[in-house]
């Protein structure tokens, strides 16, 4: 069964609103493996939702606005289409029965993960869907939206690690996403040590150092990110995103009234993280 505690990806009023033939005609496959849904204005392939596709169908509109959506958090693997339809991207199957999980959509299924897909064999990968919710869409906002607690679980946890001290503020060009308290820390991973940024909203940022290039790796995809540091107010820019946080504590760390571009191999950017993340 389909945990009926994931939210659809699609305005529920919205899709109501429409007649079966229209919701259904919502949906299109634009070419092989892709699949592109009208009303919401995204694409997807067999990893899920992307940003590469959107915007190829949609335009920049649609990119910037996806990307707004899925800034700071995790990939899900569960969503939802406009006409109704439900895909698992871990068990390569989609339903046309929503959440009910039972009915086996075979045109959907093939186009995203091909005939020798997974759900030509639905008795191998029979395993529940996630109840926590943590792993599909909150449509709670037009177009639907990230749930905030896809996987990273950090709501609280922010306020746990520190208060108050770091103030940061997320914008999309001149659009404001998030004023407030955040809390920097760092961690090492498998892949190499993440310098997080965790905003008070449940948004998540995580740095990482490849090859002598900062990226930053999140929904939407892994981006290059340009840091430079005004006594103190430290700026991270990546796609049309711009990540900034400020503490009084690194004032000392920047050029008296200037602006210094930071080389992630350099000793000032080693000695500038480690005051930032700790």
């Amino acid at each position: 069964m389909v945990a009926a505690a994931a939210l659809p990806l699609a305005l529920g009023p919205f899709a109501a609103a429409l007649p079966a033939a229209a919701k259904k005609a919502s949906v299109d496959f634009p070419r092989n493996g892709v699949v592109c849904d009208q009303a919401t204005k995204m694409c997807f392939d067999r990893t899920g939702v992307s940003v590469t596709l959107t915007r190829e169908f949609f335009g920049r509109s649609a990119e910037r606005e996806l990307i707004r959506k899925l800034s700071g958090s995790n990939r899900p693997t569960q969503f939802k289409l406009s006409n109704g339809d439900v895909c698992d991207v871990r068990r390569q199957t989609c339903w046309d029965d929503g959440w009910g999980g039972k009915n086996i959509s075979k045109a959907l299924s093939k186009q995203l993960f091909g005939n020798n897909g997974a759900w030509r064999n639905p008795g191998s990968n029979n395993n529940s869907w996630n109840n926590s919710n943590n792993n599909g869409w909150n449509n709670n906002n037009s177009g639907g939206g990230w749930n905030n607690n896809n996987g990273w679980n950090n709501n609280n946890n922010w306020q746990q690690q520190g208060q108050g001290n770091t103030a940061c503020e997320l914008r999309q060009g001149n659009r404001r996403l998030f004023n407030g308290n955040c809390v920097l820390n760092r961690r090492e991973l498998s892949s190499g040590m993440a310098y997080n940024v965790e905003l008070g909203d449940g948004r998540r940022y995580s740095f990482f150092n490849r090859q002598g290039n900062l990226v930053l790796r999140d929904a939407s995809g892994v981006w290059p990110v340009q840091v430079s540091n005004r006594n103190g107010n430290v700026s991270f820019r990546w796609s049309d995103l711009r990540l900034e946080a400020q503490d009084s504590r690194w004032n000392n760390q920047g050029q008296p009234g200037g602006v210094e571009e930071v080389n992630p191999t350099g000793l000032f950017l080693q000695n500038l993280f480690n005051t930032l993340f700790r």
